[in-house]
């Protein structure tokens, strides 16, 4: 127990869960830089082209 995350040994810990998720985030190795990522690229599956635009921030797929 570190009275900051967990604050008890009884079930459930008493846990700050946002404490215990803002700790969590500092283990998360994230696979890309955000600068790294691309923002619009296609895909080719087959014969079906698909464009991909992520400059929302969520991908919107548009068919070539």
């Amino acid at each position: 127990m570190d009275n900051i995350k967990y604050k008890s040994n009884t079930h459930g810990l008493n846990a700050d869960f946002l404490e215990l998720f803002s700790f969590a985030l500092t283990l998360e190795n994230p696979l890309y830089k955000i600068s790294d990522k691309k923002s619009k690229y296609e895909i080719v599956l087959g014969e079906l082209h698909l464009e991909v635009d992520n400059t929302l921030g969520l991908p919107v797929f548009k068919i070539i």
